[in-house]
Order: structure tokens, then C-alpha cells, then sequence
């Protein structure tokens, strides 16, 4: 047996079940974010500036950052928003890769779970890359509606590229842990499509991956390509994916045609917001009430 395959064994068969909580309640809707961060401290403070000030405030009950051990300025951002009790950040001492930070993530709301007796609950998890931006605030109720007319496991917008029933990409990823955090999925993997073998485990056990319009619907920008571009410009030969960096290191925006006017319209309002990038000011910035909405071309 390889070593990934034995790490990802051993990531299957050691973790626990998500903790069954039912019926559940409607204080028990919660929505967590998860994002893995490495080295992309630019793409890292868009998507929060996005999260805090895009999406609204009540629909995201909790968010849980990963970095796997960032040297850019990235990984103490995440910890002052830490600091603030804007989200929990996982500090790795080294790099993990994406899937099994992923799995990190998820095993650490599952413990929470388990405590959060007299709390409300999380009931679903988004799992979102770090080059997203997010651009219609409703898209979590839309994609938990979605989710749960389908009775689904899992959704997200559809490629057939990894998988020719249907990838749901990995870059926004909505899963119901209660059917997919279980020892018999496969979990995340160290791979260039980290949720593959986990959508295949799904579907052999019976649970539905849906095709949800996350992009095309144009609830979100997908930058593509945020750490291999980071990975190439930074040379950081030592990472497994340098080489692949090399030809990928350009965003490419998943196809949107308008993708890069939909980039520079995010911009120009973060910068009214951040006109110059700090840690204070952008966590004063995402501590606003105000909503923004970002302009979309027609």
C-alpha cells in the first residue's frame, strides 16, 4: 500500500460519524463555511470580504479556516479574525494539501457537534475554495432549498471531467454531513479532484450528488487556479503540485466569458471599502452591517 493511500485509509477508518441529532430543529439550519487556505493572502481577504459582506449576516452560522502552514501573511490574517471570533482557524505545522485539510475541517465541526448540546446546531457545510467570490447574498438559502428538495448528500455545479456521471466541483461544495461524514464514505484525498472518490463513495452507498447552478446561476466568481499560482509565482519547488503549477498558474474564471469584468466590479468595491490592505482594516471593514452588492454585467 502507497503512503497516500494508506493516509487516506487511515483518515476513513479513524474518524467518527457525524454526530445524529433528529428530528432537527429549525435552530438547528446551521450553515458552516469551510475554505482551505495556502500562500494566497490576496484571494484569502476577498472571500472574506465577501462572506462578511455579500452574503447575509444570519445565514452563515460558522466558519473554520485551514491553512496549511502559509508564510505570505495569510495565516496571521486568519488568526486575527480568529482573535475577533469572526471564524476558528486551524494552524497546520505543515502543508496537508487540500483534501485532507478538508477533512480536518469537518472532523473539528463534527467534535463541536458533539458539545453543541445547548447550542444550535450545524446542520449542513459548505466547503468553498479560496479563490471565490461570492456574489448574490441568497445563495445559501437557495442552495439549502436546492439541497433538500433533492434530498441530496451533496451538490454542486457539475463538470465531467473526473467523473462522467458528474463532478460537483470541489471549489463550492454543499454537503449534508448527517449522509456524507461517515466512516463508509471514502473522505477527501490528496488529488487534483480532492472530492472524486468521495461523490463515487456516495453514489455506490445509495446518497444523490446534484448539479446546482453555483456559477452559471451567478451566485459566485470561481478565480480558478488561486494556489497553483501562488505555488508557481512563489517557486515552491518542495510542493507536490509545482510542476503542474508551472502550465496552471492563470485564472481562467471556470469559462465565465465575463469572468474577469465580474473580477475587476468585486474589486473596485472592496477597494472603496479596504483602500489600503491591513489586517485592522479589513476586519473593521467585515464587522460593518452593511450589505454591498457587487454589479453583474447582463
Amino acid at each position: 500500500m502507497n503512503f497516500q493511500l494508506a493516509a487516506n485509509t487511515a483518515q476513513r477508518w479513524l474518524r467518527r460519524n457525524w454526530p445524529s441529532k433528529t428530528p432537527f430543529s429549525q435552530d438547528d439550519e446551521g450553515v458552516a463555511i469551510v475554505f482551505v487556505n495556502y500562500n494566497t493572502l490576496d484571494l484569502t481577504a476577498s472571500l472574506l470580504f465577501s462572506i462578511f459582506r455579500v452574503l447575509e449576516r444570519e445565514a452563515v452560522t460558522r466558519i473554520v479556516a485551514v491553512d496549511n502552514y502559509s508564510t505570505d501573511g495569510s495565516r496571521e490574517l486568519l488568526g486575527h479574525f480568529a482573535a475577533a471570533g469572526m471564524l476558528d482557524l486551524i494552524a497546520n505545522r505543515r502543508q496537508h494539501y487540500h483534501g485532507p485539510a478538508i477533512n480536518q475541517a469537518i472532523a473539528f465541526l463534527a467534535a463541536q457537534q458533539r458539545k453543541a448540546s445547548s447550542t444550535p446546531g450545524i446542520r449542513y457545510i459548505w466547503i468553498l475554495d479560496s479563490d471565490i467570490i461570492l456574489l448574490r447574498s441568497g445563495v445559501i438559502g437557495d442552495a439549502v432549498q436546492f439541497l433538500k428538495a433533492q434530498n441530496a448528500a451533496a451538490i454542486g455545479q457539475f463538470q465531467h471531467d473526473a467523473l462522467t456521471e458528474g463532478y460537483a466541483h470541489i471549489s463550492s461544495l454543499l454537503i449534508d454531513p448527517a449522509k456524507a461524514w461517515q466512516r463508509r464514505i471514502a473522505p477527501f484525498d490528496n488529488s487534483g479532484a480532492p472530492a472524486a472518490n468521495f461523490q463515487e463513495s456516495l453514489r455506490r452507498h445509495g446518497y444523490l450528488v446534484s448539479d446546482f447552478p453555483f456559477r452559471t446561476g451567478r451566485y459566485l466568481l470561481h478565480l480558478t487556479r488561486g494556489t497553483l499560482r501562488s505555488i508557481y509565482h512563489q517557486s515552491d519547488r518542495e510542493n507536490l503540485y509545482y510542476q503542474w503549477a508551472t502550465t496552471h498558474s492563470e485564472h481562467h474564471y471556470h469559462g465565465d466569458s465575463n469572468g474577469r469584468l465580474i473580477h475587476q466590479s468585486f474589486l473596485e468595491a472592496f477597494n472603496r471599502e479596504v483602500p489600503e490592505l491591513s489586517m485592522e482594516a479589513l476586519l473593521a471593514t467585515c464587522s460593518k452591517p452593511e450589505r454591498i452588492v457587487v454589479p453583474l454585467p447582463d
